[in-house]
């Protein structure tokens, strides 16, 4: 038998490329015995948000916090609305409560419960814990905020799309004191190590709420202004901005202090230090139905808002606050941002995101980012082949080698011919599925629309659905490498009763490393909820149960 041959069959094994009759008189129970150990390869594919304005999401700081059938419930009802993406936080306090022990509990169950619904995350990394600095809005060492980023990101590689930093330190509530220049060093630090850990992930800065200057607060724009001097450039993907503004409706609100004109502003300080090219995103925009404040009201805010903005030069995602009521008929404008009540009634606000998230979602860019997906999807697809079942491989020519040696007496020099050959058809393999992604890429059609949408017809269930559990997200790691054999490889005829001739190149098998994830010991104990949305418009209560007053205009939350 031929050592092409040979390699065909092991190639066949080890990739599943169809199945390859083998000599009766030919039995090399090594390989066997190789095969049978060759663990499941985990996929994970990459979660990717288009950055149009045409995708809308959902704000929801609670999820981090709920119970297993609760969180359900309520992706189910955000899913049921046609979303696709939510907007989290990832309460550092509660994650890493002690100094370098990570408690990944609650948040591996909400990243795989979003997973499974085929919802992407942009995950707010903010809240202060208490051995780092005062609790929740506290400073604190850039380096101990770039290591809880590091952890995030390499545990939730290609499974969180994106990190927001912080939450509108622009209000002493969230930050304090306020200073954009402290910021900015932690921004940087917390990009670098996030890009280290996950090169995919789209790191968010500013995180800003629409307020003006006052005691406890500081505009976006002279902020977006001092982290630029400070030397924000080049150490964030995008701005993120919280337009929010109870009275008036963003698109007939053009006073000088008002969200439209400050993000007007922004964009022409952006366009000042070269980041023209860079989108802000909408990561909070909402308006609450209690007192004086109507559901037909907030209906209509978030219906004009998500229209204008698809008219806005450089606008980004825009994701809605929030999913569901706290305590509906409160007189606490945060306890009624929900798009259904407490009781999971749809508000008339439910059904116009519906609507709005049908309307949309087949413009914009959709159609470039879905092939861009697959073939980015198809490419990690190979590489973490090749990664989990290198030293299977290895193995395998191993004894392959040796059995040759002992069955047929084959020289050294042909045993390598054979190794060589077995590498060049795993080369070549993955090289053929990183061209079809490629194709794959390239055929879709540029009117193709996304393979799920909603219709502009679709009603809101009021009913709570019911899902099993969600297991917790496990995280893989490999480290392995590969030595390069060069040799020539024959081509030889393969007979009728077996698979068609292959030819092979002449190729090297090409060196592999991937480097080896640190994985931390989850803390033993329960964890508490994330911090609370709130509000610089007006009284609010903060995570840490206290209320703060923040006397604005404008309300950042």
């Amino acid at each position: 038998m031929s050592s092409t041959r040979v390699a065909a069959l092991c190639a066949t094994a080890i990739l599943g490329f169809g199945t390859v009759s083998s000599a009766p008189f030919l039995t090399i129970p090594p390989v066997a015995s190789v095969i049978s150990q060759a663990s499941p390869v985990p996929i994970r594919l990459v979660a990717v948000i288009d950055q149009s304005s045409t995708t809308i999401g959902i704000a929801d700081s609670s999820l981090y916090g709920l119970d297993s059938a609760t969180l359900d419930t309520t992706l189910d009802h955000i899913a049921s609305l046609g979303v696709t993406s939510v907007r989290v936080a990832i309460p550092w306090m509660s994650v890493e409560a002690r100094e370098g022990t990570y408690d990944w509990t609650q948040l591996d169950a909400l990243v795989s419960a979003a997973q499974s619904r085929g919802i992407s995350i942009v995950a707010t990394l903010t809240g202060t814990p208490a051995w780092a600095g005062n609790i929740i809005n506290g400073h604190f060492d850039p380096d101990e905020y770039a290591d809880f980023a590091s952890a995030v990101a390499s545990r939730y590689k290609n499974e969180i799309s994106g990190y927001e930093i912080w939450n509108e330190p622009n209000a002493a509530l969230f930050y304090n004191p306020i200073d954009p220049t402290s910021y900015t060093a932690f921004l940087k630090d917390a990009y670098t190590a996030i890009k280290a850990a996950d090169p995919n992930a789209l790191v968010i800065a500013g995180v800003l709420g629409a307020t003006t200057t006052t005691g406890a607060a500081l505009d976006p724009v002279t902020f977006v202004q001092e982290m630029y001097a400070a030397g924000a450039a080049g150490y964030f993907d995008a701005l993120s901005f919280h337009p929010y503004q109870f009275s008036e409706e963003y698109s007939e609100n053009d006073h000088a202090d008002s969200p439209a004109s400050q993000v007007t502003a922004i964009q022409a300080l952006m366009a000042q230090y070269g980041d023209t090219a860079k989108k802000i995103w909408i990561t909070e925009y909402g308006e609450p139905t209690t007192g004086s404040y109507t559901q037909a009201q907030q209906a209509a805010f978030i219906q004009d808002f998500i229209e204008a903005w698809q008219n806005q030069t450089g606008a980004g995602p825009i994701y809605i606050y929030t999913t569901r009521d706290t305590d509906t008929g409160s007189s606490n404008v945060e306890d009624n941002f929900g798009l259904y009540e407490t009781d999971w009634t749809p508000k008339p606000a439910a059904q116009v995101l519906a609507d709005l998230v049908a309307q949309y979602s087949g413009s914009g860019s959709a159609t470039h980012d879905l092939g861009q997906a697959l073939a980015t999807a198809l490419q990690q697809w190979v590489t973490q082949l090749a990664q989990s079942q290198l030293a299977a491989i290895q193995q395998l020519w191993q004894d392959l080698a040796s059995a040759l040696q002992s069955m047929f007496g084959v020289s050294a020099t042909t045993t390598t011919q054979t190794v060589a050959t077995a590498a060049a058809l795993s080369t070549a393999a993955g090289a053929t599925a990183t061209t079809s992604a490629t194709a794959t890429s390239a055929a879709v059609p540029a009117a193709a629309t996304p393979a799920t949408s909603t219709t502009s017809e679709s009603s809101v269930p009021t009913t709570t659905a019911e899902s099993p559990t969600t297991s917790a997200a496990p995280t893989a790691s490999s480290s392995s490498s590969a030595t390069t054999t060069e040799a020539a490889a024959p081509v030889t005829a393969v007979p009728e009763t077996t698979a068609p001739e292959t030819s092979v190149p002449d190729s090297s098998a090409p060196a592999t490393s991937s480097a080896a994830s640190a994985t931390s010991t989850p803390a033993a104990g329960t964890t508490p909820s994330a911090v609370d949305k709130s509000s610089t418009t007006s009284e609010t209560t903060s995570s840490a149960g206290g209320t703060a007053a923040v006397p604005t205009a404008s309300s950042a939350s």
